[in-house]
């Protein structure tokens, strides 16, 4: 087209056909999706192996616990480590626990126990928790332990 030759309003057959040929590959792209949400999702299991003080026990805080992080993955998820990045209280406002002596994430080994206890300090009872784990859209359900702790009597575990 010349720079003498007059405009035509409205869209030219090439413009049409540039779109077309972009608009191919996302269409190719989009088909694997659904087989792709249908796959099982690797959602680890989170459980906790200790105990926790009766409310009131601390100055810091009004339950404390003592716990080591477990986990476990579905089978074919793989053997790599599970990472927490947080917890918190699963009723209100979903306060989160307190690390005391230690800061997340924390990473705990698949299919099994951290050597270390540590130490949660929290505002609420409940002992439904969320776990925020790396790599997971979503929190994760647990239970945090409700047997007495001997550690609420005195000195508490680094």
């Amino acid at each position: 087209m010349s720079d003498l030759e007059e405009q035509k309003p409205g869209v030219s057959r090439r413009t049409v056909a540039k779109a077309m040929a972009w608009s191919v590959p996302a269409v190719a792209l989009a088909v694997p999706a659904p087989a792709y949400a249908a796959s099982p999702r690797c959602v680890p299991t989170i459980s906790f192996e200790g105990c926790r003080c009766p409310g009131q026990s601390s100055p810091e805080f009004d339950f404390e616990y003592f716990v080591r992080f477990c986990a476990v993955l579905p089978e074919g998820c793989g053997t790599g480590d599970v990472v927490i990045e947080g917890i918190f209280a699963n009723t209100g406002d979903n306060p989160p626990l307190v690390p005391v002596g230690f800061s997340f994430p924390v990473s705990v080994p698949a299919d099994g126990c951290t050597e270390t206890v540590f130490q949660l300090g929290s505002t609420n009872s409940s002992v439904n928790v969320l776990v925020d784990v790396q790599g997971f859209a979503d929190l994760v359900e647990a239970k945090m332990p409700v047997q007495s702790c001997p550690e609420c009597e005195g000195e508490t575990t680094p």
